[in-house]
């Protein structure tokens, strides 16, 4: 009997050593799960930065471009008024459209100013 006792107690001793290498492997398995989900975490805040930063500049890229719309037709008012040799009504309501114009991109602009500080 004492054999089939030594062969229990080394087969417990084996399963014990077995199952000790097993927990320890889960914890370290636990441990870089648990990392994993940090650096999950991180990277989708950094994206979520990185989205809000992308849709800034391109609210801001809209606003450049609207001001250089704004102030071509700026220009051209100007050169309308310069010219002598257009008819005076003619003028008038070409000034009058493309102060429609302005006022058009100017309320676009203030528009996406006031979204753009919303975004911060």
């Amino acid at each position: 009997m004492s054999n089939d006792d030594n062969s229990a107690d080394s087969i417990k001793s084996s399963f014990s050593e077995e199952l000790k290498k097993i927990v320890h492997q889960q914890t370290k398995l636990d441990d870089y799960k648990d990392k994993l989900i940090a650096t999950l975490d991180t990277l989708m805040t950094t994206k979520d930065q990185l989205m809000t930063t992308k849709d800034k500049l391109i609210t801001q890229i809209q606003i450049l471009n609207l001001l250089k719309q704004k102030d071509k037709l700026n220009q051209r008012v100007k050169d309308l008024y310069k010219n002598d040799k257009i008819d005076t009504n003619y003028k008038a309501q070409q000034i009058l459209d493309l102060d429609r114009e302005i006022d058009e991109i100017q309320s676009r602009i203030e528009y996406l100013t006031l979204k753009d500080e919303e975004q911060l």
